[in-house]
């Protein structure tokens, strides 16, 4: 119980990934002449940039104030109803994660946050 004038602190952690396609294949569908051709390189990458909260799983919008979202004007809205930043990496692609892109997912968690856990206070930890 929170005495009057107390606010309730709420953990939210931030998590990041990077997945590489094809990097865990372990079988192909052959006929007994074939033989697998593996692809070389790296391949392409996809990196996850999240953020966890203790009260409700991936920092996000519930479908209820996604409704009311869309309701509002467009310059009114949130720029974006979850945390979460996928970004594609490799050449020709998205350019690797840096700090203006995070700064940026910072501010669309914070508004989002805000929306979920309205007079909370955000102890955020990063990765």
């Amino acid at each position: 119980m929170l005495a009057p004038g107390e606010k309730e602190h709420v953990l939210i952690m931030q998590d990041k990934t990077i997945f590489h396609t094809n990097k865990y294949r372990q079988c192909t569908w052959l006929t007994q002449e074939q033989q697998p051709i593996w692809k070389k390189g790296a391949r392409r990458m996809v990196h996850v940039s999240d953020f966890i909260c203790e009260t409700i799983g991936w920092l996000k919008l519930s479908d209820e104030l996604i409704k009311e979202q869309l309701k509002l004007p467009k310059e009114l809205r949130l720029p974006s109803v979850e945390a979460r930043k996928i970004i594609y990496l490799g050449k020709g692609f998205d350019a690797w994660w840096d700090l203006p892109q995070l700064l940026q997912q910072i501010k669309h968690a914070l508004a989002v946050f805000g929306h979920t856990h309205p007079d909370c206070v955000g102890i955020w930890v990063f990765d």
